[in-house]
């Protein structure tokens, strides 16, 4: 009489335990086992979250977002995207700016990484902001940077800037260090 006995397995994925088990008693191929061992019904456990700070007041800034989002989601990153995700609010301008504030700060409460798009003569007052919360949090922050413009002898950026983030000058780089993270 055979005893019943499960086949149990496990990995560690992005600093997650998933545990998942089969009973053993059964003639199972490997593709059976891969499919069904961790067959999760929601991959989200999988995506990275990330928040994109960056300005968005011109349609070229807005532009550049949405092409940066889709480059962060095309290597497996869930992206809270401001522009689309957060200004959507018809109310009068101070429930209209407490919906905004409260929105995004919670999506950086929830993010796993912040993207912050650092071009410009300065970087945005809003993006700099964020920057400082996520850093605050502990979060790791990745600053891109494809402005060539620089501030001379004192840095690339803002000293406080540069010092909190992950400088990236090219998003080919970005991505290659997002994918290690």
């Amino acid at each position: 009489m055979s005893r019943p006995g499960y086949l149990v397995g496990f990995f560690i994925f992005k600093n997650k335990l998933f545990i998942g088990w089969l009973n053993s008693n059964e003639n199972y191929s490997i593709q059976f086992l891969l499919e069904n061992l961790f067959a999760f019904s929601d991959h989200s456990d999988f995506m990275r979250n990330v928040y994109l700070a960056a300005p968005l007041f011109s349609d070229a800034e807005c532009d550049f977002n949405s092409m940066l989002s889709d480059e962060l989601e095309g290597i497996g990153m869930s992206v809270f995207l401001p522009q689309e995700h957060s200004n959507d609010s018809n109310s009068e301008q101070d429930a209209r700016q407490e919906s905004i504030f409260s929105k995004n700060v919670a999506a950086i409460d929830k993010a796993d990484i912040l993207v912050a798009v650092l071009d410009g003569v300065d970087v945005d007052s809003g993006t700099a902001w964020e920057i400082g919360y996520a850093y605050a949090l502990g979060k790791p922050v990745y600053g891109l940077r494809t402005d060539f413009r620089t501030l001379g002898i004192e840095g690339v950026v803002n000293l406080m800037i540069e010092r909190s983030v992950v400088l990236c000058t090219s998003l080919g780089e970005l991505l290659e260090r997002l994918e290690l993270e």
